[in-house]
């Protein structure tokens, strides 16, 4: 599947440490001069993107994934193995294991809404885990005329999927349309604002509601901070909007913490 090629490729990248290799590199020295201030230079790397395409190993993990869409790793460390967790757009969990051995588990989900852009959006696996085994998902739900995006959260097992799916959040707004989600989870690291398991969500402006990304009333085109009991974070940013973390997103696709 080309979905793992891709996988395989960025660890290939990844193995380098943020850094390629010489041998798919050139280096260039660019001096810059301002009028008021000293000229210093900068070096950037030319990548031949030919040459390293060449040597990547890809590998075929699995098949038959029917709509895949986020993955998320799980580590046991008591048997040294990873498994890989992968979602289906229409509510399959698959657990991968080092032996490209895969194990497929249907996602209870209530009201699951699959057209367009809908479907099973997310998963993320906690830091707690396995001492919790909470784990959460994002999803669309609802009909044609009025849907939303849903997050749930329930128990993890690798031998028997998820189970006791309970709902965490779901953005207030309906909305008739069948694209612009969102979706995509990240967990808060540290002490930021204040909470100890605190989260994010991505939530999409519906597309022709894309208006609503600017409305604090409206939690569409926002991200969303909540913690798994489906409560506001403790030092939210906007106090009349308990729930908005940012505001006027149209689609967005992916949250990173950084340092």
């Amino acid at each position: 599947m080309k979905s793992w090629r891709t996988f395989y490729s960025l660890l290939a990248l990844a193995s380098w440490g943020g850094a390629l290799s010489p041998a798919f590199a050139s280096s260039t020295t660019t001096t810059v001069v301002s009028e008021n201030a000293p000229s210093k230079s900068i070096s950037t790397q030319q990548v031949d993107v030919e040459k390293f395409a060449q040597q990547v190993v890809t590998e075929d993990v699995i098949a038959s994934l029917l709509f895949p869409k986020a993955i998320a790793t799980v580590i046991d460390k008591s048997q040294s193995k990873t498994h890989i967790l992968i979602v289906t757009r229409d509510g399959e969990l698959v657990i991968v294991d080092n032996k490209g051995e895969g194990k497929r588990f249907p996602l209870m989900l209530d009201n699951l809404y699959t057209k367009g852009q809908g479907g099973v959006l997310d998963i993320l696996i906690p830091s707690q885990f396995p001492d919790d085994s909470t784990v959460l998902l994002s999803y669309s739900k609802g009909s044609d005329s009025a849907n939303r995006l849903a997050v749930v959260k329930g128990q993890l097992s690798l031998t028997s999927g998820i189970t006791n799916l309970q709902p965490v959040l779901e953005v207030a707004q309906t909305k008739d349309t069948p694209v612009h989600y969102g979706g995509k989870l990240l967990q808060l690291e540290g002490s930021a604002l204040g909470a100890t398991h605190g989260f994010l969500v991505t939530t999409g402006d519906g597309f022709d509601y894309r208006e609503q990304a600017q409305v604090m009333s409206s939690q569409l085109g926002k991200v969303l901070g909540f913690t798994i009991d489906g409560e506001p974070l403790v030092n939210h940013p906007f106090p009349e909007s308990p729930f908005i973390f940012t505001v006027g997103h149209r689609n967005p696709q992916g949250l990173v913490q950084g340092n």
